[in-house]
């Protein structure tokens, strides 16, 4: 999931069958304990209502929470997770999911040259 939703989720298959299961995350740049707290049960009550329907069994699944967790509104969460799920589960042309941070076959950002968006340093000639 995208940074705008409330969390991003990952899956992964784990050998035999089994219930999915969920871990759920929530960094302390968030905000204090119970802010953390809200946070995470809402995501645990938002995957209470879609997992069923929603989640493969012998899978674990990853929620790490996001700030916009804590003022979504409910039924945005939901909807949020629905699509996760949908896009975790999507087949890919070849058969795996692409890493994370693949997007362009391993093309690297111009940004990369110089510190904090400097040239680098000019040759002499």
């Amino acid at each position: 999931m995208r940074a705008e939703m409330g969390a991003e989720t990952a899956g992964q298959q784990r050998e035999g069958e089994g219930p999915a299961r969920f871990g759920f995350t929530a960094t302390k740049k968030l905000g204090n304990a119970v802010v953390r707290n809200r946070i995470r049960r809402r995501l645990r009550e938002a995957v209470r209502l879609v997992a069923p329907s929603q989640a493969r069994t012998g899978c674990d699944y990853v929620l790490i929470a996001r700030e916009a967790a804590a003022s979504r509104p409910f039924a945005a969460l939901e909807k949020d997770l629905v699509a996760a799920f949908a896009a975790l589960h999507a087949p890919t042309a070849a058969g795996s999911r692409p890493a994370r941070g693949d997007t362009h076959a391993g093309a690297r950002s111009q940004s990369t040259r110089g510190r904090a968006g400097r040239p680098g340093p000019a040759s002499e000639g």
